[in-house]
């Protein structure tokens, strides 16, 4: 994606501002075709593994920055994915389970964000919320993500809070367009 698409023109101030005020990672990604690639990725001072450089697909199902994507696809889209990963190797190793999937991603969609802890890296605690496009269909995400020391070192809602105002703020930036 080049630098001056424009999820990442209306999000760069949005993302540093972030890094400023918490010392977490932050990290734009966008829904392409089966997988949820990152396009912008600020580090804090004290960085470790992001779970994907930019323009690499991130683990559909073991990170808070894919899984509150998949949250709000459609609810045939989301049952494509998962039959077409549950199917592999990959995905009979780790026993998904259609139920307990779809349930959770339903929990998601309702609390508006999702949060894994040392899912994609040991010691790493991301928080994640939808970006939606024009037409309120998702896009993509808006993660924090940091060592699990400085996540807890706020307020979980603090943050729930924070990822989510400024993925909305993203969300109405994007529909002016």
């Amino acid at each position: 994606m080049p630098d001056y698409a424009p999820v990442l023109v209306r999000s760069r101030d949005l993302v540093e501002k972030l890094v400023a005020e918490t010392g977490l990672d932050a990290v734009i990604s966008e829904w392409y075709g089966d997988s949820v690639v990152n396009v912008l990725i600020r580090r804090d001072p004290d960085p470790g593994p992001v779970g994907g450089g930019r323009g690499r697909p991130i683990d559909l199902f073991h990170s808070a920055t894919s899984r509150v994507v998949l949250a709000y696809l459609l609810p045939r889209q989301i049952r494509r994915v998962f039959d077409a990963h549950a199917s592999t190797p990959e995905g009979q190793q780790q026993g998904l389970e259609w139920k307990s999937f779809s349930k959770g991603l339903l929990a998601i969609r309702k609390q508006g964000y999702c949060i894994s802890e040392s899912e994609l890296h040991p010691g790493r605690t991301g928080v994640a919320a939808p970006i939606f496009d024009e037409k309120q269909r998702v896009l993509g995400s808006m993660t924090l993500v940091g060592r699990n020391e400085r996540f807890r070192a706020f307020q979980e809602s603090y943050l729930c809070t924070l990822i989510t105002t400024a993925a909305s703020e993203l969300t109405a930036r994007i529909a002016q367009q």
